[in-house]
C-alpha cells in the first residue's frame, strides 16, 4: 500500500544537519510516510547517513531542481512534501498536514507552504522568517526553506521543479501551481530551518542577505538564474 506522504529532501554535504531532520521524522505521530534522500554527490558522511534513516537513497550530480524531480519520480505517496535538509519538524507536523488537507479537501486546497521559525531562537531570526512568510504569500521570495507540500497530481500537472533554474525554483514551481491549485499557508504548520546562509554569530551576514535579495530580484525580473548556488557552511 502506498504511503500517505513521501518526504524528500536533496542533499549535499549535509552530515551537520541532516541527522537533526531524520530524527524530527523519526518521531513523527504519524507513521504513514517514506522518507526519499537526493544527495548530489557529498563528499563527506552525508550518504552513509541517509543510507541508516531513509527509505530510498539515490546519488546523482544534480541541482536542487533535478534532485526534487527525481525524488518525486520515485516516490510513491499521494503527497508530496520537499523539505531542505538543514530544517526540523516536531512531531505532530505530518499529522497536521494530513488534517489540513483532509480540512480542505472541497475547497480545491492542493498545496501547502509552511511557517518558517528559526531553530534557534532570536528576535532577529523569528522577524526576518516572519517577513519572509509575508513575502512569500505576495510570492516574491523563495519559499523552499519553508517547506512545501504538494499533491502528487498537482506536481505532476505543473510539471515539476524547472531544472534550468539553480536557485529560485521554488517559487517558480509555486507561481505554477497556484494557477491549478489554491494554496494555504497554516500558522501551525511549522518548519524549523537553520540560518547559517544569512546569519552569523548571532548578526545578519549583510553580505549574504544582499546575494540573496539580488537573486530573487534577478529571478522576478528575468525568470532566470545562474548556473550555480552558493553553498553556506
Amino acid at each position: 500500500m502506498n504511503p500517505h506522504f513521501s518526504i524528500i529532501v536533496p542533499t549535499l554535504n549535509e552530515e551537520k544537519y541532516l541527522p537533526r531532520l531524520l530524527e524530527s521524522l523519526s518521531r513523527q505521530l504519524f507513521r504513514d510516510f517514506e522518507v526519499i534522500i537526493v544527495d548530489g554527490g557529498s563528499s563527506d558522511k552525508t550518504i552513509e547517513i541517509a543510507l541508516m534513516y531513509a527509505d530510498k537513497v539515490v546519488v546523482e550530480r544534480c541541482n536542487q531542481s533535478k534532485a526534487r524531480n527525481i525524488g518525486a519520480n520515485i516516490s510513491n505517496g499521494k503527497y508530496l512534501v520537499f523539505l531542505d535538509a538543514d530544517a526540523a519538524v516536531d512531531p505532530l507536523f505530518l499529522k497536521r498536514a494530513r488534517d489540513i488537507f483532509a480540512q480542505y479537501e472541497h475547497a480545491n486546497v492542493r498545496c501547502i507552504v509552511g511557517r518558517p521559525e528559526p531553530i534557534v531562537l532570536t528576535k532577529i531570526g523569528r522577524a526576518a522568517f516572519a517577513f519572509g512568510w509575508l513575502l512569500c504569500r505576495l510570492k516574491a521570495t523563495f519559499p523552499g526553506y519553508m517547506g512545501i507540500l504538494v499533491e502528487r497530481s498537482i506536481f505532476k500537472r505543473a510539471g515539476g521543479f524547472n531544472p534550468n533554474l539553480a536557485y529560485g525554483e521554488d517559487l517558480d514551481f509555486l507561481i505554477r501551481v497556484s494557477s491549478l491549485t489554491k494554496i494555504v499557508y497554516p500558522k501551525d504548520l511549522v518548519v524549523y530551518s537553520d540560518t547559517r546562509r544569512w546569519m552569523k554569530n548571532g548578526k545578519i551576514n549583510i553580505v549574504e542577505v544582499s546575494r540573496i535579495v539580488g537573486m530573487v530580484v534577478e529571478y522576478l525580473t528575468t525568470r532566470k538564474s545562474h548556473t550555480s548556488y552558493p553553498v553556506i557552511r
